[in-house]
């Protein structure tokens, strides 16, 4: 009760007190690597994996891989192919963005001057002063 209340005040859980867990990027790379399957592994096979090394896993662990295969997904930490996560291969290209990528720009001599852009839109119309107003 005394830890408790300790933790408390300061902040921590107690299971995050107390707690040996790597923490989930690592322990998901290990389950990468110890599974080593040709495929990638599955979300399920690493969580079983997980599963067996670590017996002190919070209630919520399901939600926790998951939330973490996103992040390590889009950070490029791992690489997700057919829903089964694997390592990147280091040879592979970069993958590129999204559209067809933007057209070298040609450097200008020195000394000379670019005019501004042209205003986007219609021009307006000219206005003729002897006109009445509407």
């Amino acid at each position: 009760m005394a830890t408790e209340e300790i933790s408390r005040t300061q902040g921590l859980n107690p299971s995050q007190q107390s707690s040996s867990l790597p923490d989930y990027p690592q322990m998901i790379l290990e389950a990468i690597e110890a599974l080593n399957e040709k495929e990638g592994s599955s979300m399920s096979s690493i969580a079983k994996h997980i599963d067996s090394t670590h017996s002190d896993l919070p209630a919520s662990h399901s939600t926790l891989l998951s939330h973490h295969l996103n992040q390590m997904k889009q950070m490029g930490q791992i690489v997700m192919l057919n829903n089964n996560y694997s390592k990147p291969d280091p040879n592979a290209p970069p993958k590129r963005g999204r559209g067809r990528p933007p057209k070298p720009k040609v450097p200008l001599p020195p000394g000379v001057v670019v005019s501004p852009p042209r205003p986007r839109g219609r021009p307006p119309k000219p206005k003729d002063l002897l006109a009445p107003p509407k």
